[in-house]
């Protein structure tokens, strides 16, 4: 081993220059003993730094050996052309890859388009991923695990890598792995209910994209105003309508959580997963941070939200002071305007929907909503029903139910994916860890949402 023999060979110099110390001490001789007492104790230093280097090194060694071992098993998407060929890689862009890493292989193959070769080779890059990421938060010093990641990412191409593990600014972070993002957490927050909805785009700054102008007329079943007419045979239309498109700005904002430090003796403990608990620590914390900015963020800082103050998302009122009743849930429903009203999305904390919806009465006595109902999946007036706790209860002046086509009206850009940084030193002893996202969100069509109010 590199520093064993040299760490010997200190060691037994300390212990003759320590007893030296000693001797010239007893004698009274106080500059020979001086001189002997730093001597011993640069020595010990030098042991001690070469001691920490070693250990470094053995727990590289072995660990590193372990998750290559694990590397080399075959892929979860076994396919000989996604492991031996190269260049199917290097034909995926680099936005690919990380919306694979983000979302899942099978959702980003779909939204791509990707050939079943090129599905096999982001199936093999997540598994490799998966490893990479468990070596980095999972070794005891960031050398050995930066060390073990690499050594597990191997030859993949550099766009590859970089997506796994940005470089490309101060901040840099290895992406948490979607085994972890999308696994139910502590307190079982999971991600959001606009993120599983909205349409997400990937972006390297702001987003900027094109919206439809809202009609001013034909507006029950029509999403524009772009129009024509019918002619003649063999006659040619002559007129012309300017295309009413808007171009909006989504501000991405960068989130940090706290950091979290572990001590040694929970990684010393054999019995602690110390991946899945910062995974679940961080994925928990960033999944509510988030999940309150899409709902009601301001846009200072952070997203703006579907439902923040100013955004004037149509109101339908329940017909009652405190309750909801089924004509004010009916009115809800065909307040939406017909284009989105047809993929629409429920969504309402899980009480609203089992104690005030299932829960409703006719005058006879019999459930309005029949309890089958209750059974997975959750629907209402035949629309698939979410349940996201931070929505409202059902109070008087509450909007405990939002009714609308998410993916057609609420963008969310993302800049950068949650990722997680490693610190040795901020927190001696302890190593600590540092989440972070860059994220932006704002609706981008008000029509397409309408809310239930609690109000006669």
């Amino acid at each position: 081993m590199p520093h064993k023999t040299k760490i010997a060979n200190l060691t037994q110099q300390a212990a003759e220059v320590s007893r030296a110390w000693q001797e010239h001490g007893a004698k009274g001789e106080t500059e020979a003993a001086e001189q002997n007492r730093v001597a011993a104790l640069d020595l010990n230093r030098q042991i001690a730094e070469l001691t920490k280097k070693q250990a470094e090194h053995d727990e590289m060694t072995t660990v590193a050996n372990h998750y290559l071992e694990t590397a080399s098993r075959p892929p979860r998407f076994p396919s000989p052309s996604a492991q031996l060929d190269g260049s199917v890689l290097n034909r995926i862009d680099r936005e690919i890859v990380l919306d694979a890493l983000n979302r899942g292989v099978d959702k980003a193959a779909s939204s791509y388009g990707l050939p079943d070769h090129e599905r096999d080779a982001l199936g093999h890059v997540a598994n490799v991923h998966n490893r990479a990421y468990r070596a980095y938060v999972g070794a005891k010093s960031e050398r050995a695990g930066s060390a073990m990641a690499r050594k597990i990412m191997g030859d993949m191409p550099d766009h590859v890598q970089n997506a796994m593990w940005t470089v490309e600014d101060d901040k840099g972070g290895f992406l948490v792995a979607p085994t972890y993002r999308s696994q139910p957490i502590e307190n079982r927050i999971k991600p959001g209910t606009i993120r599983s909805l909205a349409r997400v785009e990937p972006t390297t700054g702001d987003l900027i994209i094109p919206v439809i102008r809202q009609p001013t007329s034909n507006a029950n079943y029509s999403i524009t105003d772009f129009t024509g007419e019918w002619v003649a045979e063999g006659n040619r239309q002559a007129n012309e309508q300017v295309l009413n498109v808007d171009q909006l700005r989504i501000a991405t904002h960068e989130w940090q959580g706290y950091w979290v430090p572990i001590t040694e003796k929970l990684y010393k403990n054999a019995t602690a997963n110390v991946v899945d608990i910062v995974s679940r620590v961080i994925v928990a914390a960033a999944n509510l941070a988030e999940g309150i900015a899409f709902w009601t963020g301001d846009g200072i800082g952070r997203p703006e939200g579907l439902l923040r103050v100013g955004n004037t998302v149509t109101e339908v009122n329940s017909g009652h002071a405190s309750q909801l009743t089924p004509a004010g849930l009916r009115t809800l429903h065909f307040t939406l305007r017909t284009p989105y009203r047809d993929n629409g999305t429920y969504a309402m904390n899980s009480l609203t929907y089992g104690n005030h919806v299932l829960g409703l009465e006719s005058t006879g006595g019999t459930y309005v909503f029949p309890q089958n109902q209750g059974q997975m999946p959750f629907t209402l007036h035949g629309r698939p029903v979410v349940f996201d706790e931070l929505l409202d209860s059902v109070s008087a002046g509450n909007h405990p139910i939002v009714f609308g086509d998410f993916a057609e009206g609420y963008t969310i850009a993302e800049q950068s994916v949650l990722r997680i940084i490693r610190s040795d030193e901020k927190f001696i002893p302890q190593i600590a860890f540092l989440p972070t996202m860059t994220i932006g969100g704002q609706t981008t069509q008000l029509a397409a949402f309408v809310q239930q109010k609690v109000a006669a």
